[in-house]
């Protein structure tokens, strides 16, 4: 029976593939922490919905309606029904299945690497904060954020600049302010699998990294990350886990002294 209603959303879905997928996201903070998201997406007749815990997948279900008026009453009512119980709704557009707006990603990263790195610096206020990344993983599923300060290495004798350009290494973490831009990413390199009504977006990964990549030079301009005469002192990356920044990425976000300073680091 399950596969039966599964296909029959699929096929419903596969019929209107290039129309609009209505998309909500719904959080639950408790001062400057998410505690929860509801996700909610809606294509024609179908309906899917993830909740749980941030930057998780959540519980996930889909729905099929008799028809597509209905379907997108169901996602209204829910947005009204989860604000009643205390959820804020973040974010509220559509998209078509197989595209997405790199754009729009690239502002969400803008915005989320800003607050992450702000509580970063509020969180270790006597610290002078001398590196900021962000990395994903090799699918480009993930986004988070890690920054060092400027006596986080000082006691290590050897190889200092190994752990000052390795993010993994990075003693300060978070991934707070990331959670949309996670959630557009994991939908387009995962999820998209697991949505009948949803497709795989051609050089995702590439455009992914330069939208991240471009985030991170815009926030640079804007004087988001330390001031000019302090700038030859600030390392600036964006990298994948265990495979880390590339020669290439260092060179675009850093003034030339830092990259020539670290470029021995780096693989091409």
């Amino acid at each position: 029976m399950l596969k039966k209603i599964f296909n029959s959303i699929r096929n419903s879905a596969n019929a209107s593939a290039t129309s609009p997928t209505n998309w909500v996201l719904l959080v639950r903070s408790e001062g400057s922490d998410v505690t929860e998201f509801v996700d909610i997406r809606q294509n024609g007749c179908a309906v899917w919905q993830a909740r749980g815990a941030p930057y998780t997948l959540g519980e996930r279900d889909l729905k099929e309606f008799p028809n597509a008026e209905e379907a997108e009453g169901f996602l209204n009512h829910a947005v009204v029904e989860n604000q009643a119980r205390g959820l804020e709704l973040v974010h509220r557009g559509c998209s078509i299945p197989g595209n997405l707006d790199f754009g729009m990603l690239e502002q969400v990263v803008y915005d989320g690497a800003r607050e992450a790195y702000q509580q970063i610096c509020a969180e270790h206020e006597a610290e002078t904060i001398s590196g900021f990344s962000l990395f994903t993983d090799f699918d480009g599923m993930t986004i988070a954020a890690a920054a060092m300060a400027e006596t986080s290495f000082s006691d290590i004798d050897e190889e200092e600049d190994y752990y000052r350009t390795n993010p993994s290494e990075w003693p300060y973490s978070t991934d707070a302010g990331l959670l949309l831009a996670y959630r557009i990413i994991v939908v387009a390199a995962y999820e998209h699998s697991a949505i009948p009504f949803e497709a795989e977006i051609e050089g995702y990964f590439e455009q992914f990294c330069h939208a991240c990549i471009r985030a991170l030079e815009r926030l640079d301009r804007d004087g988001v990350f330390t001031s000019v005469d302090r700038r030859e002192s600030f390392l600036l990356l964006f990298g994948i886990s265990d495979g880390g920044p590339t020669k290439a990425a260092v060179e675009r976000l850093n003034p030339e002294s830092v990259y020539r300073r670290y470029a021995h680091c780096f693989d091409e």
